[in-house]
């Protein structure tokens, strides 16, 4: 007769979730001692089966880049809730709530909203960056537009613009940027204006800065500022990348005091994208240390208790020159 195994009284390992969003690993798991099977109970047991993978065609898969065309076919950002493909009520729109068919006719009626955020920021598409009649209609007097190689500045006689060069993919830096854009927010706010930020359909680039705003402005976390951009806006849903970001920009933030010996934090100063060269933003570096220096460039060195500036030989030579 077989001996029946004795339970594992210890706990295994957890994942607790805190408030600055990171993710901690509990106790080790104990490594569970493998049954002895005599041979009399393994021969009862029934043939094992061969293993069968299907795995979807190439054009099954998303392409790159594609959560901002609204075809993803889940979610892909941390805390999204799932939500049923109604449209809110919206004061821009006269169309009576409805069930869309499709993630497409979804997408498709959110092209024609201009959803308020906040009073003096709105998100939208290139649709309405486009149409003079509804930027007039909502009061806007500011524009950032995050798809410059794709959308041109409609109205820039009329309009204050602002212009970025974002890419919808993951690896995307948009941290580099976001003071630059809270400064903007806060210049428009001050001015009594309103601005419109937009990239092509109003679902990753331009909700993604909405929702960094939220999270420095009125100290959210990224999981309530998500979902009050996602209640205004139906198809928000920044990429994986950008999630992530926020995700570590909070971290940093609601951390600890930091400590002494706490890792610097290095950056280098580059352009923000080779179509605005003049546009310098610091890059943060991943591995940190004295041989990322370079005589050519310029960097900032953070640690707890200080920031120091690098500028190195050969381009503080040619200012001089």
């Amino acid at each position: 007769m077989l001996r029946e195994e004795e339970k594992d009284q210890t706990s295994g390992g957890s994942w607790t979730y805190s408030r600055s969003m990171s993710w901690t690993e509990g106790p080790p798991r104990k490594s569970n001692p493998k049954p002895q099977w005599n041979s009399k109970a393994r021969a009862c047991l029934p043939p094992l089966q061969p293993l069968s993978v299907v795995r979807p065609s190439f054009e099954e898969w998303p392409r790159a880049g594609s959560d901002d065309l609204g075809i993803w076919p889940n979610p892909p950002t941390p805390g999204a809730r799932p939500r049923s493909i109604t449209p809110r009520e919206n004061a821009t729109s006269d169309q009576p709530p409805r069930e869309f068919e499709s993630g497409k006719d979804k997408l498709a009626f959110f092209d024609k909203e201009c959803s308020r955020i906040l009073d003096h920021i709105y998100l939208g598409s290139d649709a309405i960056a486009k149409n003079r009649e509804i930027l007039s209609q909502n009061g806007i007097t500011h524009v950032l537009n995050c798809v410059g190689f794709v959308c041109p500045e409609y109205f820039k006689n009329e309009l204050v613009y602002r212009t970025l060069w974002l890419q919808d993919c993951p690896s995307e830096d948009i941290t580099s940027i976001l003071y630059d854009v809270f400064d903007y927010f806060e210049d428009v706010r001050e001015q009594g204006g309103r601005v419109l930020v937009h990239c092509c359909h109003g679902v990753s680039r331009s909700t993604s800065l909405v929702i960094a705003y939220l999270m420095w402005k009125e100290g959210q976390s990224f999981d309530d500022a998500f979902q009050r951009v996602r209640t205004a806006r139906g198809v928000a849903n920044p990429n994986v990348g950008f999630a992530c970001q926020l995700l570590q920009c909070q971290k940093r933030v609601h951390a600890l005091p930091a400590s002494p010996t706490s890792v610097i934090r290095m950056y280098r100063m580059a352009p923000h994208s080779p179509y605005d060269p003049l546009h310098l933003v610091p890059k943060m570096l991943c591995e940190p240390g004295a041989d990322k220096l370079d005589s050519r460039g310029a960097f900032i060195i953070h640690i707890p208790s200080a920031l120091y500036v690098w500028i190195g030989k050969v381009l503080f030579l040619s200012d001089v020159r």
